[in-house]
C-alpha cells in the first residue's frame, strides 16, 4: 500500500488490488458491507468511517478503479497570511 499527499488537500490511497468502481466503493462504504476476499475478522466498517468522516467535514472520497487508488480530498480555504 501506497499513501501520497497532494496536489493540494488531497490523500491518494493506492494498493496492487483490483481496483473498485464507483459502483463498488458505493457498496463497500454501507455500514458492514465486506469485499469478497475481505477478511472475516473485521467488522466491515472501515470505509464507512471514512466516507463518514469526509462527509462530516467536508471533503469527499473518490476511487480510480484503473489507478487502483482512493482520493480524499478534504476542503481547503488558503489562509491569508498570519496574524500572529
Amino acid at each position: 500500500m501506497r499513501v501520497a499527499a497532494g496536489p493540494g488537500a488531497c490523500l491518494h490511497v493506492t494498493d496492487e488490488g483490483p481496483g473498485l468502481s464507483a459502483e463498488a466503493l458505493a457498496r463497500l462504504t454501507r455500514r458492514h458491507a465486506r469485499a469478497d476476499h475481505a477478511s472475516r475478522d473485521g467488522a466491515g466498517l472501515g470505509l464507512n468511517i471514512v466516507e463518514r468522516i469526509m462527509a462530516a467535514h467536508g471533503g469527499t472520497l473518490r476511487s480510480d478503479a484503473e489507478r487502483r487508488t482512493l482520493t480524499l480530498r478534504f476542503p481547503y480555504t488558503p489562509s491569508s497570511g498570519s496574524t500572529g
